[in-house]
């Protein structure tokens, strides 16, 4: 239940591209999440005067989205559930050249982590969480840094 509130503001929130929800029975460890969305083309000019079109670059990926339970006391562990063939899903993804990450949604704080940081998720507390994060907001996911996340590990 709480996975489906993470979906509707990520949802909201990737105006860039496409990004849909999957529930897969068939297939373990699917991520819930995939995306895909294409940089924009640049007019570059060299420096004798000629200009040409860059070609957009075309991003997609995985993303698995998870409720995080934060404890009262800061030191102590955030637990994020996963099931046995979620992170190796991500990782054998990710291995093959696929972007792949996690989205987990700890009270009001949103954090991104690529497929190669998952291994320490739901076995340390926040602070530690954030280092690993490549990207975090607090309080709503921006659509700017979210997009130039997902590029920069691409």
């Amino acid at each position: 239940m709480a996975e489906k509130s993470v979906w509707s503001h990520l949802k909201g929130k990737f105006t860039f591209g496409i990004i849909e929800r999957h529930e897969d029975s068939l297939v373990l460890g699917q991520a819930d999440t995939s995306y895909n969305f294409r940089h924009s083309p640049m007019v570059v000019q060299h420096g004798d005067g000629i200009k040409w079109v860059e070609k957009g670059r075309n991003y997609s990926g995985w993303i698995e989205l998870k409720q995080g339970v934060v404890p009262k006391r800061d030191s102590s562990i955030v637990q994020i559930k996963f099931e046995p063939e979620q992170k190796p899903w991500l990782k054998w993804r990710g291995l093959y050249g696929a972007d792949a990450w996690v989205l987990v949604r700890a009270d009001r704080t949103y954090l991104l982590f690529y497929w190669t940081d998952i291994d320490e998720l739901g076995k340390v507390p926040m602070g530690k969480l954030k280092e690993l994060a490549a990207n975090y907001w607090i309080g709503g996911i921006n659509s700017i840094e979210l997009r130039e996340t997902l590029m920069r590990f691409n």
